[in-house]
């Protein structure tokens, strides 16, 4: 399935999960390594993004919340990846936060 907005897959896959597991920090309940399994597709500026199951909870909510408040028209910049491109918060979303834990990227 392919949401239609990042807000609409927050709500519709991301929430859920969450609250189906609490106490988990990432997508995949892991601790650390990378998993590059896809928990869920959206669209967004013209493009089809998947999100890695090693994304964490806190910065895609931070990124949902900005949205959904109004507060910020655009949550994201659009980075070049070896291989295309990801998504990165913008600036004031990321704050101080030195690793991005939010692995969104660009299908093909």
């Amino acid at each position: 399935m392919i949401y239609a907005s990042f807000v609409e897959c927050v709500e519709g896959c991301i929430i859920p999960l969450q609250q189906e597991h609490p106490t988990w920090l990432r997508l995949d309940g892991q601790q650390s390594g990378g998993n590059t399994n896809i928990v869920a597709r959206f669209r967004h500026d013209g493009q089809v993004w998947k999100i890695h199951a090693d994304s964490r909870f806190t910065p895609i909510m931070r990124a949902f919340e900005a949205v959904a408040s109004g507060n910020i028209e655009g949550p994201f910049v659009r980075e070049r990846t070896q291989n295309g491109y990801c998504l990165n918060l913008t600036e004031p979303l990321r704050g101080s936060q030195k690793a991005k834990h939010f692995y969104v990227y660009e299908t093909k």
